[in-house]
């Protein structure tokens, strides 16, 4: 609705201009503007809303585990699954390490191939 509420401002504001003030070049650049800023609100609400969608279900996603676990009442089933949630962690920690190392060394590698075939 804000949308429509900033299209319909910005195209009153080119009529106005238009045929009131008989100022076309102010009209057409009004009108554009108007355009262009309910187009930018469109697109970054859309984004807000992606957004807020994603981060809700990351923190579901996230949050299973935990409660599952919590939800635990024997002692012993509860030791082992934090055994295994650490292990998960760690796992997880360990895979997402930077391996820029591992990419520069890729990029050099293609390269000196792209190098060789070009040689013969």
């Amino acid at each position: 609705m804000a949308i429509f509420i900033e299209f319909v401002t910005g195209s009153g504001l080119a009529v106005l201009f238009y045929w009131v003030l008989h100022y076309k070049e102010a009209a057409y650049i009004i009108f554009g503007v108007g355009i262009l800023l309910s187009l930018a609100t469109y697109l970054v609400r859309e984004e807000m809303e992606n957004t807020r969608e994603g981060l809700l279900d990351q923190y579901c996603k996230a949050h299973e585990t935990t409660f599952a676990i919590a939800g635990i009442t024997d002692p012993e089933c509860q030791s082992k699954a934090q055994e295994i949630m650490s292990g998960t962690m760690k796992t997880s920690i360990f895979c997402n390490r930077d391996t820029s190392h591992w990419k520069k060394a890729s990029s050099i590698w293609r390269a000196n191939q792209m190098d060789t075939q070009s040689d013969r």
